[in-house]
């Protein structure tokens, strides 16, 4: 029989020319496209004829075929932006492209960024990388983290590739987020 191969998924709403930008949106954790996504591409486009992309990560959504981890989420990121921006795929200039980050997302835009996508980055509660959210949230622990660094798969961070960001951006965070540390 024929054997599926990984299945990465986004929500796509055109932009109303060529003109205007769109803004490919990674969401948090909690998240999935069908949820926030859907529902900030759907208001972008209705009420200013922004495009949107919303990324869908592997294990969440409908994404399948591939283990839920940084690097897969990269792949899946990056795999969707080269069909927004191909020719054969949805074709939007690559100039039009705004990376829009939140909470973990912000640590795939930042990637994305740093892999020549997008034009601007935009960055909602984004974290400066795991370890410091473990430290944060477990302030316990925080003098024994150093030693189980290396134990940590997924390091999402964003503070040692912030330097290297080649696009102009923009941060955005509260200080009284419960969850992301200012």
């Amino acid at each position: 029989g024929k054997t599926e191969g990984p299945c990465v998924t986004a929500v796509h709403f055109p932009a109303v020319s060529r003109e205007v930008p769109t803004v490919v949106y990674f969401h948090g954790n909690a998240d999935q496209i069908g949820w926030g996504a859907a529902y900030i591409g759907r208001a972008l486009h209705e009420q200013y004829g922004v495009g949107f992309y919303g990324i869908e990560y592997p294990g969440y959504g409908t994404s399948r075929g591939l283990e839920i981890s940084e690097e897969s989420m990269y792949l899946a990121a990056e795999q969707l932006l080269q069909h927004l921006q191909s020719p054969a795929g949805l074709g939007v200039d690559p100039s039009k492209v705004i990376l829009f980050g939140q909470s973990i997302g912000g640590g795939v835009a930042v990637e994305m960024a740093l892999r020549s996508f997008g034009t601007k980055l935009i960055l909602l509660s984004p974290f400066l990388s795991v370890q410091a959210m473990a430290k944060s949230a477990f302030p316990v622990i925080r003098p024994g983290l150093w030693l189980v660094s290396w134990l940590v798969k997924d390091k999402f961070d964003n503070e040692a590739k912030a330097g290297r960001v080649p696009v102009p951006t923009l941060v955005i965070h509260g200080t009284e987020d419960g969850i992301v540390p200012f």
